[in-house]
């Protein structure tokens, strides 16, 4: 499923690289960000955390991307990232006679994102949607203290808005920061991804 994701990234890449090639070069995120560097694309990586609301916990989430400037107005970012949920409690998935457990534990997740962006100036607006791959989980059972590993948790999508301000640091080099809702879709109550994320990004200009 990961190799299939990436070769559908990487298609897409290509696909957008040749759209911007053929529509002449652009200023980036906004004409007064980039006057004198004009680029249609960025690769980079970003880093940051996110805060569930359901729980009140926090975790560590990163990530590289790729975004493509269409114009001035509107561009496109797709996101490959690595991402833990912090869960006070489990109920077995698959099990004919599921158990609920109860402690402290996380699910971690491989994402692939798309998402549409909308350029004021040196300000975006992200809108997009997710693919969650489950990789592994883990609890640790507050009562007999026991180790659980969570092999069995849900693949879900989920959709995702924010701002993100860009600062051009050198003549290649811009740096990103931002915040981002979240909502998962999962039919799960109370629904443990919904969360805020905020992130710091740095990326090349190509």
């Amino acid at each position: 499923m990961k190799r299939l994701s990436i070769t559908a990234v990487f298609i897409f890449i290509t696909f957008l690289s040749a759209y911007s090639a053929g529509s002449g070069s652009l200023t980036g995120a906004g004409s007064s960000v980039l006057p004198a560097n004009p680029y249609t694309q960025l690769i980079g990586f970003k880093t940051g955390g996110e805060f569930y609301l359901n729980t009140f916990l926090s975790d560590w989430t990163s990530a590289v991307f790729f975004e493509n400037v269409i114009n001035q107005w509107f561009g496109f970012e797709i996101d490959l990232a690595n991402s833990s949920i912090p869960i006070t409690n489990y109920t077995q998935v698959t099990a004919v006679n599921p158990q609920t457990f109860y402690g402290t534990g996380k699910l971690q997740y491989f994402e692939l994102s798309g998402a549409i962006k909308f350029y004021v100036q040196s300000v975006s607006v992200s809108l997009g949607i997710t693919y969650n791959n489950f990789n592994s989980g883990y609890m640790v059972e507050n009562t007999a203290n026991q180790y659980i590993t969570i092999g069995d948790e849900y693949n879900y999508f989920s959709v995702f808005c924010g701002p993100e301000l860009t600062a051009q640091i050198s003549s290649d080099l811009f740096t990103k920061v931002g915040i981002q809702a979240i909502y998962g879709i999962l039919n799960t109550i109370p629904n443990y991804s919904v969360g805020v994320r905020f992130y710091i990004s740095f990326a090349y200009g190509i």
